[in-house]
C-alpha cells in the first residue's frame, strides 16, 4: 500500500472560473527532483473518513528550497470538491498520495507544441519551463469563454489563448489549424485536453501532418 503523506496549507483562493489555487508546504518531492509530467493524487477529506474522495491534479509547480508546491483544482459539476475547498483554512493538512507521472518530456525534439484546456493549464505551465529554450515550442490553449483562462504562478501568460465558441472538438482542431499552417518535421507534440477533442487532434496530427504516434504524448484531464 502507498504511504499517504501531508501537507500544510499555506493559501487557498478562487483563480478563475472554476479553477481554485492551493498553495502547500511538502516533504515530496527532494531537492532537485524533476515533476513536469506528473499528477498528485489529494484525499477530498480526510483519509480515514468514510467514503473519502481521491483526485488527481496536475501538479503546478514546485519551489525546492522551501518545499512549496501549487496545485490547481478544478471543482466543476463536482459540489464534494467545492464544499471541501470552501472549508479549508490556511494551516490545515492537506493529504496525498505519491506523485504519478503522466508522460516524459523529450529533449531531442525539434520543436514542440503545448496543446490543452484550461484543467491541464498548471500542467503545461510546468512542463514548458522545461523545455530546452534552444528549440522552439508553440501552443493552444483553449475554452469556451476568456473568464476560465488564468496565468503560470509569476502572473505571466506565456502562451497562445483562444476562446472557442461554439466549443467542439472540431472548432477546436480548425483554430489550431488557423494558427499553424506547415508542421514542423521532427516535432513533439503534448496534448492535455478532453478525451474527444485529443483524439480529434491525433486524427489531425496523424493523417495531415503525418506524425508518428512516437511524436504524440497524450495526457486526458477530465473535470
Amino acid at each position: 500500500m502507498q504511504q499517504i503523506n501531508e501537507a500544510r496549507l499555506l493559501s487557498v483562493k478562487v483563480i478563475a472560473g472554476h479553477t481554485w489555487h492551493l498553495k502547500i508546504i511538502v516533504l515530496w518531492p527532494p531537492a532537485g527532483e524533476q515533476i513536469p509530467g506528473h499528477v498528485l493524487p489529494v484525499f477530498i477529506g480526510h483519509p480515514h473518513e468514510s467514503g473519502v474522495v481521491l483526485k488527481k491534479y496536475p501538479l503546478w509547480n514546485y519551489e525546492p528550497i522551501h518545499q512549496v508546491m501549487d496545485i490547481a483544482v478544478s471543482t466543476v459539476n463536482d459540489e464534494v470538491v467545492l464544499d471541501w475547498l470552501r472549508r479549508l483554512s490556511p494551516g490545515d493538512t492537506v493529504y496525498f498520495m505519491n506523485p504519478e507521472k503522466v508522460w516524459a518530456w523529450e529533449e531531442e525534439a525539434a520543436a514542440y507544441y503545448l496543446i490543452g484546456d484550461v484543467n491541464a493549464l498548471p500542467f503545461l505551465y510546468e512542463l514548458s519551463r522545461e523545455l530546452p529554450f534552444s528549440k522552439p515550442s508553440h501552443s493552444l490553449i483553449y475554452a469556451e469563454v476568456a473568464g476560465l483562462f488564468f496565468p503560470d504562478v509569476d502572473r505571466s501568460y506565456p502562451f497562445n489563448y483562444e476562446v472557442v465558441y461554439p466549443y467542439s472538438a472540431g472548432k477546436v482542431v480548425d483554430c489550431f489549424k488557423l494558427n499553424f499552417t506547415k508542421a514542423i518535421p521532427g516535432s513533439i507534440v503534448y496534448l492535455a485536453g478532453d478525451e474527444l477533442i485529443n483524439q480529434e487532434f491525433i486524427r489531425f496530427f496523424k493523417e495531415e501532418w503525418h506524425f508518428t504516434e512516437k511524436q504524440l504524448k497524450v495526457a486526458t484531464f477530465v473535470s
